[in-house]
């Protein structure tokens, strides 16, 4: 059972599709400090 909602959370649905995004979304890092820092910068 764990591993079919895992497999849910790894597929895009209409609210989490990146579209045109997708090049940039990858380019970030996965350094989630760093990310949060990122967005606490532009609010």
């Amino acid at each position: 059972m764990y591993e079919e909602v895992y497999k849910r959370y790894l597929n895009t649905s209409v609210y989490t599709d990146t579209g045109i995004y997708k090049e940039f979304i990858l380019s970030l890092s996965d350094d989630i400090r760093s990310i949060g820092m990122l967005v606490r910068g532009r609010l």
